[in-house]
């Protein structure tokens, strides 16, 4: 009740640009291109401890960034991401909408939070420092950590298989 309305809606545009970030492996100016109409909710059966359950995941088309236009798919987290931010938005019709996911990154608000926990550099020597950049190191690191393909994380992060074992798999052991 104390704080500013517009700190608190930036705290939450934050989170879900953080949430969906490490759910998609999006570069940071992927991020900034991605529009409503780029996203589809899309429903997957999966079979846990002999009960079925139905997964919610993201499929991102047009990213343009990088690497021309690509696809991405994304992991379950970036779900509910995507709806509190349809909800805040009030979009209606994401199909219809041409309006960005984020239009602002709240890039000094991250800093603040990475630094007052301590985050914003690495225990390595010499320290890394951390950013937006890292969110897309966080996905790409998890899912080599949780068995997936480098071949597979390579095509979905719209990158190369060398760059994913030159890059990330050192840090995890060179598996």
């Amino acid at each position: 009740k104390s704080v500013k309305p517009r700190w608190v809606e930036g705290a939450e545009e934050l989170y879900d640009y953080v949430i969906f970030g490490t759910n998609t492996g999006m570069r940071v100016s992927e991020m900034s291109n991605a529009r409503f109409c780029d996203v589809e909710i899309h429903h997957e059966h999966t079979v846990q401890a002999g009960e079925k359950k139905l997964k919610e995941f993201l499929i991102i088309r047009n990213i343009k960034g990088k690497r021309g236009t690509g696809t991405c798919k994304s992991f379950y987290g970036a779900v509910t991401a995507y709806k509190r931010i349809l909800a805040r938005k009030k979009i209606k019709d994401p199909k219809k909408s041409t309006e960005k996911l984020f239009v602002k990154h709240h890039r000094d608000m991250f800093n603040v939070v990475l630094g007052q926990n301590n985050l914003k550099y690495s225990n390595t020597q010499p320290p890394a420092k951390r950013d937006f950049v890292s969110l897309r190191a966080t996905y790409i690191c998890y899912r080599l950590l949780n068995g997936a393909d480098v071949y597979e994380v390579a095509t979905n992060c719209r990158t190369s298989p060398e760059i994913i074992r030159e890059s990330y798999a050192k840090y995890l052991g060179g598996e």
